[in-house]
């Protein structure tokens, strides 16, 4: 709000004073780091991410603030929690959210267990935050774990186990061969003992 005052008459007061209304905008800035609990995926077996979701400020990140992690094919969904925040899944798609704000500096964490689908190759996971506050920038609203090769249980690649199976395939067949030789061999001896 400004006035205005002079030393003359001024036959009209009620211009002398004039208001402006501004609403200011809060933003926040949101960083999500996910983590694979582990530096290995295993066939068959769970895995744990962590999920941290931290406010960098300015402002408060308002409610409701969205986890959403699009889980790759060859990890299934298990089970998600974090305090103060609801998790479910259709398909393959996970989502947290929570009705809370997050304060400036602060940091939630969301525990997403799944199992372990996967023969073989390497599995990148990826997620996204939102909020219904303003960012003032988007660049770290998503997060991608490093690509994780898939083992088998007992610490092999599991790629490497189907190739050490199909190589032994061809010792297996040279051995029904020479028992199969070893037959033809023995009936013709009886047969050579049999003649009068």
């Amino acid at each position: 709000t400004a006035g205005i005052a002079g030393t003359g008459t001024d036959p009209d007061m009620s211009n002398n004073t004039a208001a402006d209304t501004a609403t200011v905008t809060p933003v926040a800035n949101l960083l999500l780091v996910k983590r694979l609990q582990g530096s290995t995926l295993i066939h068959g077996q769970h895995a744990q991410y962590t999920l941290q979701v931290t406010d960098e400020g300015p402002s408060p990140a308002a409610a409701p603030i969205t986890v959403t992690d699009h889980l790759p094919l060859g990890l299934s969904y298990v089970s998600a929690s974090a305090s103060g925040w609801a998790c479910s899944a259709n398909g393959q798609v996970v989502t947290c959210t929570t009705s809370k704000t997050l304060g400036v500096g602060k940091t939630d964490t969301i525990e997403l267990t799944v199992l372990v689908t996967a023969t073989g190759g390497k599995i990148i996971n990826k997620a996204t935050v939102t909020s219904a506050t303003t960012q003032t920038s988007t660049s770290g609203d998503t997060s991608a774990t490093e690509p994780v090769s898939v083992t088998a249980r007992g610490g092999q690649s599991a790629q490497g186990l189907s190739t050490t199976g199909a190589d032994l395939r061809r010792p297996l067949t040279w051995a029904i061969l020479f028992i199969l030789l070893g037959g033809i061999a023995l009936l013709a001896s009886r047969r050579r003992t049999d003649r009068p």
